[in-house]
């Protein structure tokens, strides 16, 4: 039960932190001109 409960949250949170970190990268881009 433990793994599948860790499965899953790797299953949303990987695209989760990738899609967090683009954000911010092209916040950054935005904001540094």
């Amino acid at each position: 039960m433990t793994a599948r409960i860790a499965v899953a949250w790797a299953v949303v949170g990987i695209p989760l932190a990738y899609g967090l970190v683009e954000t911010l990268r092209k916040a950054a881009n935005l904001f540094s001109g």
